[in-house]
């Protein structure tokens, strides 16, 4: 399918990585993936909705309230004939993409902050552990210590997975927080921007930060 509905899946895909963190994404989004997620189990079903509607038209008159008979006629046959979807299911989708995109975008500098705070955090309290005991030392060496060095290297520990997590989630809100008219990062490898996004490393030695 065209790009715009791959950029469509890769966009919610974004949206999922960033509620993984708890950032939970706005009502209006999820109304519009709801309702989405209705059209393509419609398209994968079997169903034939507007035949129903048809037949209790001619029977009953009550759809026909709602719908001219020769709508409901051009509807029911259309979902006979098993069409060719894929222009109108493009269509949608691309028309869904720019409609989420316009929904997200005020919420997308709040979420972009709001993810940092949680890693800031988290990583403040991994290097607090790591100021008392090396989170890479050997386990037989951190067991032969005192009760209190095994707890804050298992915290180390844990901390360290909690900030691996985040990793996704950042990286997924930094590009949802840019713009229109920046340079799109799918499909290319995050490993060159992941430093920045994590670490101040403007006054570093370049050899040394890839290094580490």
């Amino acid at each position: 399918m065209p790009s715009r509905v791959r950029e469509l899946r890769s966009f919610q895909g974004l949206i999922d990585a960033v509620a993984a963190a708890g950032i939970q994404p706005p009502r209006e989004y999820m109304q519009l993936r709801g309702r989405l997620g209705q059209l393509q189990s419609l398209v994968l079903s079997d169903d034939r909705p507007m035949l129903d509607r048809l037949t209790a038209a001619v029977i009953t008159g009550g759809s026909a309230e709602k719908s001219p008979l020769s709508e409901l006629l051009v509807l029911a046959r259309a979902e006979q004939g098993r069409v060719n979807l894929e222009p109108v299911l493009v269509h949608v989708f691309a028309a869904t993409l720019t409609e989420m995109q316009r929904v997200y975008a005020p919420h997308a500098q709040a979420n972009y902050r709001a993810i940092p705070a949680k890693f800031n955090t988290t990583a403040k309290a991994f290097t607090s552990c790591a100021g008392v005991i090396d989170p890479g030392s050997a386990p037989d060496e951190v067991l032969a210590g005192d009760a209190r060095s095994i707890t804050i290297w298992h915290d180390a520990l844990t901390r360290a997975a909690e900030l691996d997590k985040l990793l996704e989630p950042l990286a997924a809100a930094a590009e949802l927080w840019r713009g229109p008219n920046e340079p799109v990062g799918l499909g290319v490898s995050r490993d060159p921007f992941t430093i920045t996004l994590v670490a101040d490393v403007e006054h570093l030695n370049k050899r040394h930060v890839w290094a580490a």
